[in-house]
């Protein structure tokens, strides 16, 4: 068996990892990201063939990962009972494609491998937290988010690749530039503003001194200081030469255009995570052991949340997410894996060539582990694919005794994963040609064309039946068309449609809404009520089913429950306006609220309550001022 690696040209896993870890940083690290997709195409094939060919590899401890293939096998039994099956197999596919990231990056990287990747992220993220930096200079003096769309994952991004390039500083040769870089890197962690990050990064800074002789130790602590206080000064003057430069009238708006914001999501406090994980617990308290199904938390939400003012796709807690969406087995799993490998890589210090680099991203993954107690992290690809990359690292540079390439051949469990993993692509591409092919029928839909568009969308359900969206698209266009024809075929169909739909996505409140609409149009009011009224249930504090439900018993005379939906709502849309991500849904918000307080103005005049009815015109114009009916009924009231 062969212990000295053959020297080859180019490493194509090494290229490939380069790649991913690039290209997701720098497009707008967010928490859907297409480029995952693109990159899962890449992925499998070429994990397959390095399994078929049975190349050589390093050696992986079949009892250590154990607990992780437990891990993946209760996520995928979720599918069973899931309430949204297509949020859960997006969902898998994404924890397959970061454990193949993990393996290709344990069993194919050398030594001098692991030294490149880790610079060219480090180079990368360089240049994204100066980026952040100039803005936060230049254009607006608030907590940086450079490319992503959050401070605190951008956080934990920085203070990943801070402790990775500390680990390095500490235990290897002076090196200028990466002196230089961690001090930007560092920079852009303070000035991220994210105190998970912070302590995060705190607790986890002392694996970098673990097994340090005595007689060094001093020594590295002080150029750990001396670095910390060149980034103390750097991060004061930056914070302080901020306003005068903004104050100058210099336009660099286009460092703006390099990022998108209006969507981003908004920090929250102590208090609202404290709301999220009381979801979660609601959640675990219905289903302990089996969860509502892997990526389904945010569906879940509106049937177990408090009635506060918060919402969250994400728990904040990932343990607890875990927990909510696939059962205790699940998550017992997760723990003891993580466990288990930082058990045996502690003890791999004192034996590994390569001290300084294994430290340092030892305790990045350590520091990204705590961060998700507090945080959705582990929800945002970008940082998510990091730490994965990064345990794969740390695997392949374990020291000899566990570290050999082994013989170039073919595994029995070697076809057996393959297979498997082929499916995961399948199933991967399945979901991605459907998308692909229903974005035709969006653009047929928006030009008008409607049996073109219902074309498009029922082949996007005959590739991938899962998808509830396709099947409230096709019925939205079979409606459009039973408008213009009164055809009761096309109908029946909108109906049916709508009604798969909701059978796919349970939890989700816009079918019901959509469902109860189209049948009041049509004169069938019980069912319609129904509907409207598992819709404002399902729809937590988004005005719209509040907006329609009012409206279905104004139209009835039914003043008092209209009135008490209506003002139901307005109370509601507050806290909706707070948790609009951008200014195009906090419009939508506002023309929700003008037409329930135009709601509440038509049952007081209908009361003869006139000084309420007034109030009510008053408050659509302070949303709206400009608005026609208000002001018209306000004029009336004065010539009065």
């Amino acid at each position: 068996m062969p212990l000295i690696e053959v020297e080859r040209k180019t490493n194509v896993v090494l290229l490939l990892l380069m790649s991913i870890l690039g290209l997701t940083a720098v497009f707008q690290a967010g928490y859907s990201h297409e480029m995952v997709y693109y990159s899962y195409l890449v992925v499998v094939p070429l994990t397959m063939y390095y399994l078929l060919k049975g190349i050589p590899s390093n050696s992986f401890s079949v009892v250590l990962h154990l607990p992780i293939l437990c891990f993946l096998f209760f996520s995928a039994i979720s599918l069973i009972w899931t309430i949204n099956i297509n949020e859960s197999l997006g969902e898998l596919y994404k924890l397959v494609f970061y454990l193949l990231l993990y393996y290709l990056a344990g069993a194919y990287l050398k030594e001098k491998d692991v030294e490149k990747l880790v610079a060219a992220v480090l180079i990368i993220g360089t240049f994204i937290a100066l980026l952040g930096i100039l803005l936060f200079l230049l254009v607006h003096s608030r907590r940086i988010i450079s490319v992503f769309n959050n401070p605190n994952p951008f956080g934990m991004y920085l203070a990943m690749l801070s402790l990775a390039g500390i680990g390095i500083y500490l235990h290897g040769a002076k090196n200028r530039w990466l002196a230089v870089s961690l001090v930007i890197i560092t920079d852009a962690l303070v000035l991220t503003g994210s105190r998970g990050s912070l302590l995060a990064y705190a607790i986890a800074f002392p694996i970098l001194l673990l097994f340090v002789p005595r007689e060094q130790l001093f020594g590295k602590c002080q150029k750990a200081f001396l670095l910390f206080f060149v980034v103390a000064i750097s991060t004061f003057i930056i914070s302080s030469v901020a306003p005068w430069l903004q104050n100058l009238g210099l336009n660099f708006n286009f460092l703006n255009q390099l990022v998108i914001r209006d969507s981003s999501l908004e920090s929250t406090s102590v208090v609202g995570r404290l709301a999220f994980w009381k979801v979660a617990w609601n959640m675990i308290m219905a289903r302990p052991f089996t969860g509502f199904g892997l990526g389904t938390y945010h569906i879940a939400y509106n049937s177990f949340r408090n009635d506060d003012k918060w919402w969250a796709l994400f728990a904040h807690n990932n343990y607890l997410q875990i927990w909510a969406e696939t059962g205790i087995f699940t998550l017992l799993s997760f723990l003891a894996f993580f466990f288990l490998f930082y058990l045996f890589a502690v003890s791999q210090i004192k034996a590994v060539r390569k001290t300084g680099i294994y430290q340092g991203i030892l305790a990045a993954g350590f520091a990204f582990l705590l961060h998700t107690f507090v945080d959705f992290t582990w929800n945002i690809p970008t940082v998510t694919i990091l730490f994965w990359t990064f345990l794969g690292c740390v695997t392949a540079l374990q020291s000899p005794e566990h570290h050999y390439f082994a013989e170039g051949r073919r595994h029995p469990s070697h076809c057996l994963a393959a297979a498997l993993i082929f499916i995961f692509l399948l199933g991967s591409g399945q979901q991605l040609l459907a998308y692909r092919v229903a974005l035709l029928g969006e653009k047929a839909q928006d030009a008008g064309e409607h049996q073109e568009a219902i074309n498009q969308y029922q082949l996007a359900c005959r590739i991938f039946p899962y998808r509830a969206e396709y099947f409230g698209k096709q019925s939205e266009n079979y409606y459009d068309l039973y408008l213009e024809s009164k055809d009761p075929v096309l109908l029946d169909q909108a109906v049916n449609l709508r009604q798969k739909a909701i059978n796919l996505s349970p939890y989700e409140y816009e079918n019901y809404g959509i469902l109860g609409r189209i049948l009041w149009d049509e004169g069938r009011r019980d069912e319609a009520e129904k509907y409207l009224r598992q819709a404002v249930h399902l729809g937590g504090f988004t005005p719209t089913p509040f907006l329609n439900l009012g409206y279905f018993y104004l139209s009835q005379e039914k003043f008092a429950e209209a009135e008490r939906v209506l003002s139901q709502g307005l109370a509601q849309s507050i806290f909706a306006y707070r948790n609009a991500p951008g200014s195009g849904e906090k419009t939508r918000v506002t023309e929700a609220q003008v037409q329930m307080h135009l709601g509440l103005a038509i049952i007081y005049h209908s009361q003869e309550l006139y000084n309420k009815e007034k109030e009510q015109l008053q408050s659509i114009l302070r949303l709206d001022p400009h608005n026609s009916v208000a002001q018209r009924q306000l004029d009336k009231f004065q010539q009065e």
